[in-house]
């Protein structure tokens, strides 16, 4: 199946490379990956390369990695936001040396999410994930904008949409540019797009006024209710569809084995050495997504470092017992030696039969 690219460099004629990111920002399913960004960017040798943003965000660690490869780049960054720079989007924005953001245009900042399934302890600990996530985040922010901490926080907190004189205002952007024409329209799913880019129906109510008047004046040319149309569903035995829609059953096999082979991919990328057997099970066994792994993952280093300092702290004691067995009076150097050889010996005696019996 193919699969639209949103993400494009354009090496102009007396211009500087441009570089597209439209779509979903994700490293599995997304327009927009981080591999492929990153791939391209380092055949990019320009003293400056524009990035146009139009997106509505994605996965946060693909959008790490993109403003990573760009602030490592030697070119200075122009960044363009060609009408909504939302989420993850936003961190890539904040990789420019100069922002420019069209006055209708609209960014917003919030916290990290997620969906996960387990018990008290899985939650707990995927909450203190995303507490690291969110500190990143800030981190990021705060270089662009140089807002304290707390202040980049209260704003994550809130999930606060801003115009370009209000993130021109924060520090986010640098300079305002003339208003976008905004074009609207509904795709077939229902779903509702600006200037190429489908919105979360959620965040509408947040657009700017000429956006909304936009898709009012679409929905009354096309006669467009915003509303799906009901579809009777037909229930039928997988035999059942493959017969009666082959072209589609083999579309949902191939697409089914593209997302297992991203899945596996983005497992093996996150492999920790010493992990390697929590990996397999996490790729067949227990067939978990990789986020639901970079959980798991850290649950195990959290235990490999509980049980580094137990060892710590119990040869920190064989250590004072070989300290006591030395002070003890002994009128020579000998027999202090000997003492010494003893006490050792019987330490490093201990401690094997610990690691046989409690493995590393």
């Amino acid at each position: 199946m193919s699969k639209i690219k949103f993400l494009q460099f354009r090496n102009r004629a007396n211009r500087n490379p441009e570089l597209l990111v439209y779509g979903e920002i994700d490293d599995m399913f997304g327009a927009v990956q981080s591999r492929d960004f990153a791939e391209a960017l380092q055949g990019i040798d320009a003293k400056e390369i524009d990035v146009r943003i139009n997106s509505d965000g994605g996965n946060v660690f693909a959008a790490q990695a993109i403003y990573s490869s760009l602030k490592r780049h030697p070119a200075k960054i122009n960044v363009y936001i060609d009408g909504m720079a939302a989420s993850a989007a936003s961190i890539i924005a904040m990789a420019g040396d100069h922002v420019y953001m069209p006055e209708n245009a609209m960014m917003m900042i919030h916290n990290p999410l997620t969906g996960v399934w387990g018990n008290a302890e899985d939650l707990r600990d995927v909450a203190d994930v995303l507490d690291l996530v969110r500190e990143t985040i800030v981190a990021v922010y705060r270089e662009k904008t140089g807002l304290p901490s707390d202040k980049i926080i209260d704003l994550m907190d809130s999930e606060t949409y801003m115009t370009a004189a209000e993130a021109k205002e924060l520090g986010f952007v640098d300079e305002i540019g003339p208003a976008l024409k905004i074009a609207a329209s509904r795709s077939q799913s229902g779903g509702i797009v600006f200037n190429g880019l489908t919105i979360r129906r959620e965040r509408i109510k947040w657009l700017p006024k000429e956006w909304q008047n936009a898709l009012e004046s679409f929905d009354k040319e096309s006669g467009a209710s915003g509303k799906s149309e009901e579809k009777e569903i037909v229930n039928m035995t997988l035999d059942e569809f493959e017969a009666n829609y082959p072209d589609l059953f083999k579309a949902v096999i191939e697409r089914g084995q593209e997302m297992e082979r991203a899945r596996i991919k983005a497992i093996e990328e996150m492999v920790i050495p010493g992990h390697e057997e929590l990996a397999a099970k996490a790729k067949f066994e227990n067939a978990i997504s990789p986020e639901m792994f970079a959980v798991e993952l850290v649950k195990a280093e959290k235990a490999a470092k509980e049980r580094f300092l137990a060892n710590r702290e119990d040869d920190s004691k064989d250590v004072n017992k070989i300290k006591a067995s030395v002070d003890d009076d002994h009128d020579s150097n000998e027999e202090k030696a000997k003492v010494v050889a003893s006490a050792i010996a019987q330490g490093f005696s201990a401690r094997s039969s610990r690691k046989i019996g409690k493995g590393v």
